[in-house]
């Protein structure tokens, strides 16, 4: 199976086709085309590239509790089966490899009605398969010490926070600002690299902590 990591890496692969446009459009065709649409596109992809990356941890990580491959932690026990799917995985002449696909394609249907992109709900994720303070223990992984990691965890919370906010401006609002006349917010490169670079660094931290 495809490692979450890996998965991640592809979808971020897929997100650096748009930064390339941009450099190539933004430096050859300015004021014949409005290059910085692809900046929007990319913003978006980012974090649809975190929030896959999230479901994939998840999923395979659940898949190794049922398997008996890793400890169960305490959200994993709250985590609900519709009766059909009990009987199914209770029904004692099925084999093993049937019942973790079963259990699979179980949890990621019901997964695949969530979201996760915002602090709160990449947390209540993580604890269906681990029991850490997830953003207190990422803190940590990025240098944080004892008497820093509380700031530092709420540092990293409202940055995601707002790169989020952005993404549902630009996803659902035209990224418009509310005042008359209708204009985009502004955007830039600079602020791109921002997004990148703390993305990359979320993902490295959860995949070494969970």
């Amino acid at each position: 199976m495809t490692s979450p990591k890996d998965i991640f890496n592809d979808a971020w692969t897929r997100c650096d086709v748009l930064a390339i446009a941009y450099q190539h459009t933004s430096s050859r065709l300015t004021g014949v085309y409005r290059s910085e649409e692809l900046l929007r596109a990319e913003w978006v992809a980012r974090v649809s590239a975190l929030d896959l990356y999230i479901h994939e941890l998840i999923s395979q990580c659940m898949l190794s509790i049922f398997s008996k491959k890793k400890s169960i932690s305490k959200g994993y026990n709250k985590f609900m089966l519709p009766h059909h799917i009990v009987d199914s995985l209770r029904d004692k002449s099925i084999q093993d490899a049937d019942a973790e696909r079963i259990f699979n394609l179980e949890i990621r249907r019901q997964l695949s009605f969530k979201t996760y992109q915002l602090p709160k709900d990449i947390a209540e994720g993580i604890k269906f398969i681990s029991n850490i303070e997830l953003w207190n223990v990422v803190a940590l992984h990025q240098g944080a010490n004892q008497k820093t990691t509380q700031t530092t965890a709420e540092g990293i919370r409202k940055q995601l926070e707002a790169i989020v906010d952005r993404r549902n401006k630009i996803a659902h609002e035209g990224d418009m600002q509310p005042s008359l006349p209708r204009t985009p917010w502004p955007i830039n490169h600079n602020q791109l690299c921002t997004v990148r670079d703390f993305i990359r660094a979320l993902v490295e931290s959860i995949d070494a902590v969970v």
